[in-house]
């Protein structure tokens, strides 16, 4: 069982940089803000709706680093993917904001919200780990009365003096 789990989490991480491949062109031409619309788009006939899409501060201009970009895009295929697989939701908003010092996506449902455990096993992980790895930090909590889940992912961005 370990090792089926462990092949089906290698061919998830090969078919989400596919995916990657795809929305997130080597000449960076495309920028961030265009890049996440396309996986947003993508993501509609999964979920059977189209989610609210926020732009807040310097999204394009934030983001040079290609790892942040790969993470972030990766983060919200993820958060997706959770939604249209798990939630039951009919709703949900992302809000991507660019800060001087961080870039924050939040990405918010209206389905049942999370149990406490992870019934894929790695989504959570791949989360919070792609997070870390850039110094940041990831949050996947219930939206409380409401309903639903928030998944919070930040992590800093370089200013110009170093």
């Amino acid at each position: 069982m370990d090792e089926t789990d462990r092949i089906i989490a290698d061919l998830r991480e090969i078919v989400f940089n596919l995916n990657l491949v795809a929305a997130d062109p080597a000449d960076d031409a495309v920028g961030l803000s265009n890049a996440i619309i396309v996986v947003v788009e993508d993501s509609v006939p999964a979920l059977g709706f189209t989610p609210d899409l926020q732009f807040d501060g310097p999204i394009d201009e934030s983001t040079t680093q290609r790892a942040a970009r790969a993470e972030i895009l990766a983060v919200l295929r993820e958060s997706l993917s959770n939604i249209a697989r798990h939630a039951q939701a009919s709703a949900a908003t992302i809000r991507l904001t660019a800060t001087d010092d961080q870039l924050r996506l939040i990405v918010r449902d209206n389905g049942i919200g999370v149990t406490a455990v992870d019934p894929s096993g790695d989504g959570r992980r791949n989360i919070h780990h792609r997070a870390q790895e850039l110094g940041g930090y990831a949050t996947i909590r219930n939206a409380g009365d409401s309903g639903g889940t928030i998944v919070e992912w930040a992590i800093p961005l370089a200013s110009d003096a170093e």
